[in-house]
């Protein structure tokens, strides 16, 4: 089967309507594909990474959508100081290329992992 491609059918997705998924996809997982990496790895160095294992891990549903989840972190946290509230979404903290990998394309130790 073709597809058949209309451009007048199909219209930009604004980042406003972006959801979890979209942002693993256009923005993580191009940056960490190559060398399987965790995408805070691509962050190092910066002053907004905190210490390990310091604040609040939020991990949500893939189809959340990205700005709803990131106007609740912030409302949630509107009166913490930002210098020392720390959050660590899992998406940016986990390793979305083996994540996302198909079983056949696993390293044999994560696929006994996923397995257990």
């Amino acid at each position: 089967h073709r597809v058949q491609f209309h451009p007048d059918k199909v219209r930009p997705k604004p980042r406003s309507e972006w959801d979890v998924e979209d942002v693993c996809t256009y923005l993580i997982l191009p940056e960490t594909i190559h060398d399987k990496s965790i995408y805070l790895e691509c962050l190092l160095g910066t002053k907004d990474l905190g210490p390990p294992f310091q604040g609040t891990f939020l991990s949500q549903a893939r189809k959340t959508g990205f700005e709803t989840l990131v106007r609740g972190v912030l409302a949630y946290y509107v009166d913490r100081d930002p210098c020392t509230t720390y959050v660590w979404i899992d998406i940016f903290g986990a390793n979305q290329p083996l994540l996302t990998l198909r079983d056949k394309d696993l390293p044999s130790e994560v696929q006994v992992k996923r397995e257990a």
